[in-house]
């Protein structure tokens, strides 16, 4: 089991997994071509056979996605499915990055790559033993939570926005040797922040090549400064546009006066009408944008494009000509439908329902809502309705 993304190519060929689904073909596939196609580099056929059961249950289960209540649905007269499913979720050593490549590359079969996204989600949680809890400041709830955080990257194609890999962020106290231990934490497992465990997941879905360079979307801001992600991604030649805390330092970049010393200022300060006279321009659908650089940089500072949405006030940071303000402001938008996939999820796929303390258990869980959401995905139109009967044949057979 590897909690490293593999180098090269490794991911890309699964063992055992059948051939890419053809466009005309993929309305029309069963859960079990559906497994086949996804997990069938499982090494045992009962392996595959529990991922189908896991996956019809996440699929069709009322309410919370609970084990006990998948078991209920699917075999309510078997005393077995429950433990079968638990033991496949949080004890089973199998290894989810396989299966998360064969989503991402399923995800670019039927429809051009337009841009990948990723998003942070946050899960308020009682107690301290769940794996990954720790107390954590969250500006959406204006306080300090006991919470779970997990970040996931997303694919998106036309109005499409599909999972791919999911990371769980924990603090410095889950590497110690007793709660490793606990909750199964292999030792290729050490303290990333967030903004690392985006990059990993970026360079993993670079190597899948399953587009051309495309831009990255960050839904919401990973920390206080985005500076080590903006240059980061800059040296990779990656395009981006992060969501950034209105309190991000920036200076602004004169384009009359380049190397003249100035005087950083929170982001939200630096495009408001108020203050020292600054090169702002009113953009498409009331956008404010200002050339800036971020303070701090170890090398020549590089220049970004300070967007403020008027709508929402929203602050966001790209390396995306000026000239193309309007395209900016497209991908801003692919922020809204990342969070829609992200409440669906939550909603009908059981993402944040996973009970278990192990961390395996937990990518395990993670992968399999996102591939319930793929299949579910696979038997809807584009105007959203399922597809009559589909997802109902493809569950009977």
């Amino acid at each position: 089991m590897g909690t490293h993304i593999p180098e090269g190519d490794a991911v890309m060929a699964a063992p055992g997994a059948t051939a890419p689904t053809r466009p005309h073909e993929a309305r029309h596939t069963p859960v079990s071509a559906f497994v086949r196609r996804i997990f069938g580099y499982l090494p045992r056929a009962d392996q595959q056979r529990t991922a189908e059961t896991y996956l019809r249950g996440l699929l069709s289960a009322p309410g919370r996605k609970t084990v006990r209540q998948m078991a209920q649905t699917l075999c309510p007269a078997s005393p077995n499915t429950s433990q079968s499913l638990q033991q496949f979720i949080s004890s089973s050593p199998w290894d989810w990055l396989p299966a998360c490549a064969g989503l991402a590359l399923l995800a670019a079969e039927n429809r051009p790559v337009e841009a990948w996204t990723s998003s942070m989600v946050v899960v308020e949680k009682r107690g301290e033993h769940t794996v990954g809890v720790h107390r954590r400041y969250v500006p959406d709830a204006g306080r300090t939570l006991n919470c779970q955080v997990g970040i996931g990257l997303f694919v998106v194609s036309g109005t499409a926005c599909v999972p791919v890999a999911w990371r769980l962020v924990m603090d410095e106290k889950w590497f110690g040797e007793e709660q490793r231990e606990r909750a199964r934490i292999p030792d290729s497992a050490h303290y990333r922040s967030a903004p690392a465990h985006l990059l990993e997941m970026v360079d993993w879905l670079a190597r899948l090549r399953i587009s051309h360079p495309v831009p990255l979307v960050v839904t919401r801001p990973l920390s206080a400064d985005a500076r080590p992600v903006a240059d980061r991604l800059s040296e990779r030649g990656l395009p981006f546009v992060l969501a950034v805390h209105p309190g991000q330092p920036v200076t602004h970049a004169s384009p009359t006066r380049p190397d003249a010393p100035q005087q950083p200022l929170a982001a939200h300060r630096l495009t408001s009408p108020a203050g020292e006279p600054r090169t702002v321009t009113l953009g498409p659908r009331g956008a404010l944008s200002t050339p800036v650089r971020l303070p701090g940089a170890r090398r020549a500072p590089r220049t970004y494009l300070l967007v403020t949405e008027h709508a929402t006030g929203g602050h966001w940071l790209t390396n995306l000509p000026a000239h193309r303000l309007d395209e900016v402001l497209d991908h801003i938008g692919r922020s809204a439908l990342t969070s829609a996939t992200v409440r669906t999820l939550e909603q009908d796929f059981g993402l944040l329902d996973f009970q278990g303390r192990s961390f395996p258990g937990w990518h395990h869980h993670t992968t399999m809502a996102s591939a319930a959401y793929h299949y579910r995905h696979l038997h809807t139109p584009p105007h959203g309705t399922p597809a009559p009967g589909a997802v109902l044949e493809g569950l009977a057979r």
